[in-house]
């Protein structure tokens, strides 16, 4: 990380430290405990709190992420679970549903049985 103007060299070894330890912490604890931390930070001296900014923004880009990931294979296995029903209702065989899908026969054949309900 860069030096932080008219810091000596003891108080930027302490800053490079904290820094570490940041980027340990965010890796490591909960989101919960990490936003717990994010709302402390108003209470540190400002390079210490600008470091916790610039984390806490790569700790939601990282949720960001995970949830665009979540949704993403959500609406494709939901896809997939459409083609194998319309699939089954067009009369194709369950491992040719399976096959072309990528679902298990076994998730075709639930397909099955709860189309038929």
């Amino acid at each position: 990380m860069q030096d932080c103007d008219g810091l000596d060299n003891h108080s930027q070894q302490w800053l490079d430290f904290i820094q570490m330890l940041i980027r340990y912490v965010s890796s490591t604890v909960s989101e919960d405990a990490m936003e717990h931390l994010m709302a402390e930070r108003c209470q540190l001296p400002v390079p210490i709190g600008e470091t916790l900014m610039t984390y806490e923004e790569c700790v939601l880009a990282r949720g960001e992420a995970k949830g665009e990931a979540r949704g993403e294979a959500r609406g494709e296995a939901k896809k997939s679970q459409q083609i194998a029903l319309n699939l089954l209702k067009e009369g194709a065989e369950e491992a040719f549903v399976g096959k072309v899908t990528g679902l298990s026969l076994e998730q075709v054949r639930e397909l099955r049985v709860t189309r038929s309900d």
